[in-house]
């Protein structure tokens, strides 16, 4: 009986520790996000392997332009990135940036790349530094306010693309969280469960004295 609480109480020591490992869960972090009338640069380091995947078009990553830092015309041309946005994925050098108006009233602006892939599983970036330069003077430099936002998926809003992060030209350089981070076990029931198990463990040594 000794033993069964003994074992019992390490068991529960040992789910609380590995649940402790996993607070953690991946992202992917975008900095050193800059804008030219015709150029787009930033950083991009972590993975995605813990976001939920959009439902529809989902091999490709899209830049979306909120707000008054978009001044092109509703029209789209061919862009260029200077390397895929990810280590290992595939893509297409040339995707296109422009005002999108075949499903909605008021047309939604943004950038595009395609992926030979449907999935995030795979999706990791290693402090990538890339630049996207777009075919004609789409954005606006002189802009107050307005949000880059960076999707998986096409970018329209209708697509339910998943957005991995967002840019704030108004706010500090640094860029805004997730707006839909994946779900996590919260730090405060990891610690219930470490304070548990060693609980547990005194508990059981001391009915073997």
């Amino acid at each position: 009986m000794k033993n069964q609480a003994l074992k019992l109480a390490k068991t529960g020591l040992l789910i609380s520790c590995l649940f402790w490992s996993q607070t953690s869960f991946a992202l992917f972090i975008f900095s050193d996000v800059s804008y030219s009338t015709k150029r787009v640069s930033f950083i991009i380091d972590g993975d995605m392997t813990e976001y939920t995947e959009p439902d529809q078009n989902k091999n490709a990553f899209s830049i979306r332009y909120l707000g008054d830092i978009w001044s092109g015309p509703d029209v789209s041309s061919l862009n260029s990135w200077s390397q895929p946005v990810f280590d290992d994925l595939a893509f297409m050098s040339q995707g296109r940036t422009g005002g999108f108006d075949s499903c909605c009233d008021v047309p939604e602006d943004f950038s595009q790349s395609s992926y030979f892939t449907s999935t995030l599983s795979t999706a990791t970036a290693n402090k990538r530094n890339i630049i996207l330069t777009l075919g004609r003077d789409y954005l606006n430099e002189t802009a107050t306010s307005g949000i880059i936002e960076f999707l998986w998926g096409n970018g329209q809003e209708e697509f339910e693309p998943t957005v991995l992060d967002s840019w704030d030209i108004s706010a500090s350089a640094a860029p805004e969280p997730p707006t839909e981070p994946p779900t996590s076990i919260s730090e405060p029931s990891i610690i219930a469960l470490f304070v548990a198990g060693l609980f547990g463990v005194g508990f059981a040594r001391r009915r073997l004295t």
